[in-house]
C-alpha cells in the first residue's frame, strides 16, 4: 500500500495591516524598474517607504528586504529622472572646463572633475581678482578700487568692507545685475519647501497620530509638485515663485544689510528687467506682495521685528501698507 503525504504551499507573507498588493517582481536595481512618470516612481517609492517606516515601529510587523531594496532603487531611480534633460547647466559646466564629461547621474557611473581652466580673457588694467577671504581687506589694499564685483550667492552674508581703522561699512549702494537663479530641485530649497508645507498650521493636537498623517500627506503633495514641475522661474507655479522670492530677499535683505554697518545708509539697485518685467508674471512687486498677503499677522509681524525698517523699504516698493501688519 502506498502511501501519500502531501504539504500545502507556504503561503507569502502579507501583513493585514498593509493594503498595498504583494509585488510579484522583485525589483533590485534602478535598471529593472520599468518606464513611466515620475509620480508613480515617487508614489512607488513612498509606499516601500511607509510599508519600512511601519515594520519598524510596530510590534505586529517585520522588515521585508524587498522593500528596502525597492526604496533604493526607485530613490535612484528618480534621482536620474529630476536631473536628465538638463542639458543647459551641463553645457555650461563643460564650457567652463569644470568637468570632462557629462555629470549627471549614469546609475553607477563617474565622472572625472578636475580644475576649471584659467579664464582666456584678458582683464583691463586697473582690474584686480579677489577671493572671497580677501574682500574685507579691500579698501586697505586695493584704495583705487571703486566697484566690487562678486557673485551674490559668495557675498549675501559675508561681505564685510569696512572703512579702514573702523567699524562702518564702506559700501555706498549694491547693485544686483543678475536676478539669482532658482533651484527648486536643489536639496536644501526642496527639503525647506517640503518641510514649511508640512508644517504649515500645525502645532499642539489632541491627535497627534492624525496631525502627523495630515502633515506627512501635505509634505509628500508638494514634494510631488516640485519634482513634475518645469524648473524655468516662468514655468512655476505661483507658489513656489513666492517660496523663491521669499529665498531672494532673505539674501538681499541680508546684503543690504552688512552695506549699513555702523548705520551708514545704502541704496540698493535692481538692475536686471526680469525683476520688473510683469509679462510672465516674474515681476518681484508682484510676487513679493502675493507672498506676504499670504502670511498670517502673527508671521508678518515676526518678519517686522527680525527685519525692521529694511522690510519696510521692501513693503513700500512693493506697494504694501506696511501698517496693516501692526
Amino acid at each position: 500500500m502506498t502511501h501519500t503525504s502531501t504539504n500545502p504551499a507556504p503561503t507569502p507573507r502579507h501583513n493585514p495591516t498593509d493594503n498595498a498588493q504583494p509585488s510579484h517582481e522583485k525589483i533590485r536595481s534602478p535598471h529593472n524598474i520599468p518606464a513611466q512618470s515620475v509620480n508613480s516612481l515617487v508614489q512607488q517609492w513612498s509606499g516601500a517607504r511607509t510599508r519600512t517606516f511601519q515594520a519598524r515601529h510596530s510590534p505586529d510587523m517585520s522588515l521585508d528586504a524587498d522593500d528596502l531594496f525597492t526604496e533604493l532603487a526607485y530613490g535612484a531611480r528618480i534621482a536620474q529622472e529630476v536631473t536628465s534633460g538638463r542639458w543647459c547647466v551641463v553645457s555650461q559646466l563643460l564650457r567652463t572646463g569644470a568637468v570632462e564629461q557629462d555629470t549627471r547621474p549614469q546609475l553607477g557611473g563617474c565622472s572625472r572633475f578636475q580644475e576649471p581652466r584659467p579664464s582666456p580673457v584678458v582683464l583691463p588694467s586697473g582690474v584686480v581678482t579677489l577671493t572671497v577671504d580677501d574682500l574685507e581687506l579691500l579698501p586697505s589694499r586695493h584704495p583705487q578700487v571703486k566697484v566690487c564685483i562678486a557673485p551674490m550667492s559668495l557675498v549675501a552674508r559675508g561681505l564685510n568692507i569696512l572703512v579702514p581703522g573702523g567699524q562702518k561699512s564702506a559700501l555706498a549702494s549694491v547693485w544686483v545685475c543678475v536676478r539669482p537663479p532658482t533651484q527648486i530641485t536643489d536639496s536644501a530649497e526642496m527639503f525647506a519647501s517640503v518641510n514649511a508645507s508640512a508644517l504649515r498650521d500645525g502645532g499642539p493636537s489632541a491627535d497627534p497620530v492624525g496631525q502627523w498623517i495630515e502633515q506627512r500627506r501635505r509634505a509628500f503633495s508638494r514634494l510631488f509638485h516640485i519634482l513634475t514641475s518645469d524648473p524655468r522661474f516662468s514655468r512655476l507655479s505661483k507658489p513656489l515663485k513666492s517660496e523663491a522670492i521669499a529665498g531672494m530677499l532673505v539674501d538681499m535683505i541680508q546684503l543690504a544689510g552688512r552695506a549699513r554697518r555702523g548705520g551708514t545708509p545704502v541704496e540698493l539697485y535692481l538692475v536686471d528687467d526680469a525683476f520688473h518685467d510683469e509679462k510672465l508674471g516674474t515681476d518681484l512687486r508682484r510676487l513679493l506682495r502675493y507672498y506676504y498677503d499670504n502670511l498670517s499677522l502673527a508671521e508678518q509681524r515676526a518678519l517686522r521685528r527680525i527685519y525692521g525698517s529694511t522690510l519696510e523699504s521692501w513693503l513700500v516698493f512693493a506697494g504694501i501698507d506696511g501698517k496693516e501688519a501692526s
